[in-house]
């Protein structure tokens, strides 16, 4: 008996111990790896222009906001015909949320110095890794002058945070970034990100450990 309580107790510490230290997940990807993309990453449709870079030199050099690489999308061709390709995030577990805020967040380079090449990337959660009827969470253009979401008064990296929505609970998640590259001058029809991170909710423990029966016993010392 005195078995089954001992047993019962370890269960139940080893669940309040997951629910304090796994409840909340933190995922990252630097691209730093030379495997692109990551494991568990995909492609949305065929996405042949997004690739992994250790460095830049269109508009102006420069190099990943950390690490060894970054992940980089861009039109090489002739066209200034608008170009979008979409990768998407291993799927992640939203089920242990309740009400928590779900952040998403990425670092993007901005830079103003081809103002007619109008670039972007667009952020979407879905369950499926796709973009029917996903949902939208935000948008960054390139152009710094641009004012999506904002402005900036100087070229670099700009670190970007937007919330996944509540009604995303479930087991099955993705968050799927879309480039969209165009314009006249081809030397400049890219976007560079880097470090993106997004938090995990998985569920708890669940059920109700089975007791065992506490008996009298006695003891010589």
């Amino acid at each position: 008996m005195k078995k089954n309580l001992y047993s019962a107790l370890l269960f139940l510490s080893a669940c309040l111990f997951q629910s304090h230290l796994k409840a909340q997940i933190l995922h990252a990807e630097s691209f730093d790896a030379n495997q692109f993309l990551p494991t568990g990453w995909a492609t949305v449709g065929t996405a042949p222009n997004w690739a992994r870079s250790t460095t830049f030199s269109a508009p102006i050099v420069g190099t990943p906001h950390s690490g060894a690489g970054m992940a980089r999308m861009r039109n090489q061709s002739n066209s200034t015909a608008a170009l979008t390709e979409s990768i998407a995030t291993p799927v992640f577990d939203l089920t242990g949320r309740g009400t928590n805020i779900v952040p998403v967040s990425f670092w993007i380079y901005r830079d103003s110095l081809v103002p007619a090449n109008i670039d972007s990337l667009g952020v979407f959660v879905n369950t499926a890794a796709n973009l029917t009827g996903a949902t939208k969470i935000g948008t960054v253009a390139r152009n710094r002058s641009v004012n999506v979401p904002d402005t900036k008064a100087t070229n670099g990296w700009y670190q970007y945070t937007f919330n996944i929505p509540l009604a995303f609970a479930g087991a099955s998640n993705y968050v799927i970034f879309q480039g969209t590259v165009y314009g006249p001058n081809a030397s400049a029809r890219r976007i560079y990100v880097d470090d993106i991170e997004w938090t995990e909710f998985p569920p708890v423990c669940s059920g109700t450990p089975t007791g065992g029966v506490i008996t009298a016993t006695s003891t010589l010392f």
